[in-house]
């Protein structure tokens, strides 16, 4: 049985990642402690399925076909900066996301719905869609980072995208970080 580690995404587009990728180097500039992600791996998390098997993966691939007929295309955008859990004690650095999300919400509703019935995945309790920056590995020059962060915000534009699809996408794990395989694509029809 072969098992891969999955998630479902949405994508973002080059010049996006290309903003992104301006905002980590100013946030770069403050000598710190982050693993920084790399451009080819922003995306969006619907939701992370964790370790599954290929036979569970062709349902999940049908499941989410199903979904994604029944939900519309939409329009986001980014919009801030922020940090997870809080500024005492920060972990992961990411990008906000604002615009249509009540649609969004009901994409993931239908994705958490399709999957319970499939068997082990909890719906999520709370959603918190965003653009993961960093993780921070340790609080080394923590406040000089916080600081930077709140500079930045002030400054951060309000990029919008569209989405018209969503991806089941393999994430395989090495010393240099991990690998993203694109599996389906789901188009949004709804």
């Amino acid at each position: 049985m072969i098992i891969l580690r999955a998630f479902l995404a949405i994508t973002v587009p080059d010049y996006l990642k290309d903003y992104a990728i301006s905002l980590k180097k100013q946030l770069a500039s403050i000598a710190t402690d982050v693993k920084w992600v790399e451009r080819e791996n922003y995306h969006l998390t619907l939701k992370f399925l964790g370790e599954i098997n290929r036979e569970l993966t062709e349902k999940i691939k049908k499941d989410m076909e199903s979904v994604a007929d029944s939900c519309p295309p939409l329009q986001l955008e980014v919009n801030k900066l922020g940090v997870f859990p809080n500024h005492r004690r920060p972990r992961v650095i990411w990008l906000g996301i604002e615009g249509e999300m009540e649609k969004l919400n009901f994409l993931g509703e239908r994705v958490d719905a399709h999957l319970y019935t499939l068997g082990g995945f909890a719906a999520e309790k709370k959603r918190s869609f965003h653009l993961t920056l960093g993780r921070i590995r340790s609080e080394n020059n923590k406040e000089a980072l916080l600081q930077q962060l709140d500079l930045i915000n002030k400054k951060v534009d309000k990029i919008s995208f569209p989405v018209h699809e969503f991806h089941l996408m393999e994430s395989q794990l090495s010393s240099r970080g991990p690998t993203y395989l694109l599996h389906k694509s789901f188009i949004l029809r709804g």
